[in-house]
């Protein structure tokens, strides 16, 4: 009789505990459809040198495309619309758009880092590794290597990438290149700050 009772109770504490578990999943399920974003933070992580980004153009880009989370349901907010509205940008490099577990919303910002300031023709522009143009502007300055050609596609400059590279980590080369000129693919010359003198590198291979 006692060995009867005993299972009864095991299984009676287990419906109870399923029971139990079960409306708590529901009360979180209803928690979290309910709950709203406290805050938007943001954060942009390399200002050390120059600041083409602040955080009042990161508001006003998300405001603008009436994206701003704080207020709104946790679930209806939208963290990749947020993020690819951004990465449009010309300034911003990439970013990263987190709900944290106190409701805040943290937006991560990297702005753009430049490798190259181009002159082409009548434009002015700066390029990331990727090829992602800024447009120059009297605002904002960054020493960058300068190089000056007439591309068909802006990503074009890149192909001195490799030789601006090699230049930026010698000191010695550094301090004598001031730019680089672009005839074609197979002319790209380097200036150096000697008067008079210019040195045809070829192209960029082998």
């Amino acid at each position: 009789m006692l060995k009867k009772i005993l299972v009864f109770l095991k299984y009676t504490l287990l419906i109870i505990a399923i029971a139990a578990l079960g409306v708590g999943i529901a009360w979180t399920n209803h928690q979290a459809a309910s709950d709203k974003c406290r805050h938007m933070l943001i954060d942009i992580v390399n200002t050390d040198s120059v600041a083409f980004v602040t955080k009042a153009s990161i508001i006003n880009m998300i405001n603008s495309s009436e994206l701003n989370p704080e207020g709104k349901i946790i679930s209806q907010i939208n963290t990749d619309k947020i993020e690819q509205i951004l990465n449009a940008s010309e300034y911003i490099e990439r970013s990263e758009c987190v709900i944290q577990e106190n409701n805040n919303i943290l937006i991560r910002v990297t702005q753009l880092i430049p490798i190259l300031r181009v002159f082409d023709g009548d434009e002015s522009y700066y390029l990331n590794k990727d090829g992602k143009r800024m447009n120059a502007s009297s605002r904002f300055h960054t020493e960058v290597p300068i190089v000056s050609g007439n591309f068909s596609n802006h990503t074009d400059a890149l192909m001195i990438q490799p030789i601006a590279e090699y230049v930026q980590k010698d000191n010695v080369l550094q301090d004598l290149v001031t730019m680089y000129s672009v005839k074609d693919s197979n002319n790209i010359i380097i200036v150096p700050c000697i008067y008079g003198h210019v040195i045809n590198f070829g192209n960029n291979k082998g």
